[in-house]
């Protein structure tokens, strides 16, 4: 689904909690998994932006949980992720980084009965960090690059994945970045020709594009040539980023 950019900051503004999920959606006849995509970016971006604001205070999160707070109560007041708190209040108890991601994967492993209560209502709650949200995505990813897999095996235009150009540099010792798919027959459009493909599971608004740019799309120009960009989640209307990039909708590979 495309966005006009104006429709697109009415929605962001909004969105703040699951709950208002469902209202937008009723409201404006908009598709849950795109609104869930643009909320759970909007979550990274605060957690990015507060990270070293929370962090330092770890040691007074702690005290407060002692005190009988629960993780949920305090990162919902201080509107912080819950699984990301509960982190730092863990490695404040004293906890390493790899018995920590053991508790948050498995719960039950949790002796003490009030923190495995505790642990397990975050990752209940959180749908970006927890170790379920990041399953999904993980899957999502997967099921979207399988779509334009199929797509290219359809029309016979041979193909090399990341996965398998990675392999390649690897073993050549050569390193460098690789979009998701590697077109070895260009594949033209219009009157331009293009090398490559890569799959984005996000909505495509200007702050993700100019990030994805820069990281990856500009190196991708400057090894192969022009490429298309699918965000499976929507983008706003009128978009660019480089001539050289077509941005597409999901329905493209349908």
């Amino acid at each position: 689904m495309i966005l006009e950019k104006e429709e697109f900051d009415f929605i962001y503004e909004r969105l703040n909690r699951k709950e208002d999920i469902d209202l937008l959606s009723a409201r404006m006849g908009l598709p849950r998994d795109m609104l869930f995509n643009i909320l759970g970016r909007k979550i990274v971006r605060k957690v990015m932006r507060d990270y070293y604001k929370v962090k330092p205070k770890a040691k007074y999160y702690l005290k407060e949980w002692r005190n009988g707070s629960s993780i949920l109560s305090m990162a919902e007041s201080t509107n912080f992720s819950p699984v990301i708190l509960a982190k730092f209040i863990l490695s404040e108890m004293g906890f390493n980084k790899k018995e920590i991601n053991r508790m948050l994967l498995n719960p039950d492993s949790i002796e003490e009965k009030r923190l495995r209560k505790e642990i397990r209502e975050v990752i209940k709650e959180d749908f970006v960090y927890s170790p379920w949200a990041a399953e999904i995505q993980n899957k999502n990813g997967k099921a979207a690059e399988n779509e334009i897999k199929k797509w290219l095996e359809k029309r016979g235009i041979p193909f090399v994945t990341e996965y398998e150009n990675k392999e390649i540099n690897r073993k050549n010792g050569i390193s460098g970045k690789t979009p998701d798919f590697l077109l070895k027959k260009t594949l033209k459009i219009g009157n331009r020709s293009y090398h490559w493909i890569e799959s984005k599971a996000s909505f495509g608004d200007e702050q993700e594009m100019k990030r994805d740019f820069k990281k990856q799309f500009k190196p991708y120009l400057e090894l192969f040539g022009s490429g298309i960009v699918v965000y499976w989640y929507g983008f706003i209307k009128g978009a660019k980023l480089d001539p050289k990039i077509k941005i597409v909708e999901k329905e493209f590979f349908y």
